[in-house]
């Protein structure tokens, strides 16, 4: 998990009034902040969604990070700035897989498993799958943060953890985990389990409904599922969990 976090604001153009006067008089863009324990403060912001000076909202929003937009309503040239949940579906994959494993017995623990995890986010959840499974191979843009994983998990048990670069590492895998499938189109395996699918792959399963009731404590927003609010505020705002939370459905992790 990274140590410097970003900025994060929720964006609300559920004010689509439509009287005549509307598109003639001045639409301000409302600017309040928002305090919350635990996490860096997170920003709400609110204009019109028809008659709003998009390109001065374009700029607030931009200097504010990552935005999540009430009701899903993303304005044309906002898709950039749209928060996509990445590392705690990663970390809950990973971590959800280990509760599976943990409980076979040994001799149904010889799987092999790759994690694609481009920011070497889930380390302390990779390397407790080690211990459960025949080896673990890792997918990722920080080798330097997964090698210090790969040795100390060998030091420490004597398990495998292989690390790359290359999406080929994962190839003839048991179990590919991964945050989406998109980068799992030229390679083979026998199941992938991934939060978001968006291909037609047919071996790849989505996870994405959480075990845990999600309660953040001083903030709800009407048009923003708990879940996403959570995944965003511990991305881009540092908010601290006790303990990950897992997915229903471990059973998927079952070796085809």
């Amino acid at each position: 998990m990274r140590s410097v976090y970003g900025m994060l604001c929720i964006v609300d153009l559920t004010d689509n009034r439509n009287r005549f006067f509307e598109r003639f008089r001045k639409h301000n863009i409302d600017f309040k902040r928002a305090e919350i324990d635990g996490a860096q403060p997170v920003f709400l912001i609110s204009s019109h969604s028809r008659y709003s000076d998009f390109s001065a909202l374009k700029n607030v929003v931009s200097r504010c990070g990552k935005a999540l937009f009430v009701n899903g309503h993303i304005p044309d040239g906002f898709e950039a700035l749209a928060f996509k949940a990445q590392v705690l579906p990663l970390k809950m994959l990973v971590e959800t897989a280990v509760g599976y494993y943990k409980l076979l017995p040994r001799s149904s623990q010889k799987v092999t498993v790759s994690i694609f995890d481009k920011r070497a986010c889930a380390c302390s959840e990779a390397s407790e799958l080690c211990r459960f499974v025949r080896s673990v191979r890792i997918v990722t843009d920080n080798i330097k943060a997964y090698k210090k994983c790969a040795r100390a998990v060998f030091e420490s048990c004597g398990a495998c953890m292989l690390v790359s670069g290359s999406s080929y590492a994962a190839n003839k895998s048991d179990i590919v985990i991964a945050a989406d499938d998109l980068r799992l189109q030229n390679i083979e395996f026998s199941k992938a389990v991934v939060f978001k699918k968006y291909t037609r792959k047919p071996n790849v399963y989505e996870l994405d409904d959480c075990r845990k009731s999600i309660e953040i404590p001083g903030l709800s927003v009407a048009g923003i599922d708990n879940f996403t609010l959570l995944c965003a505020l511990f991305e881009e705002c540092g908010y601290k969990l006790n303990s990950i939370p897992v997915f229903y459905g471990a059973e998927v992790f079952k070796k085809s």
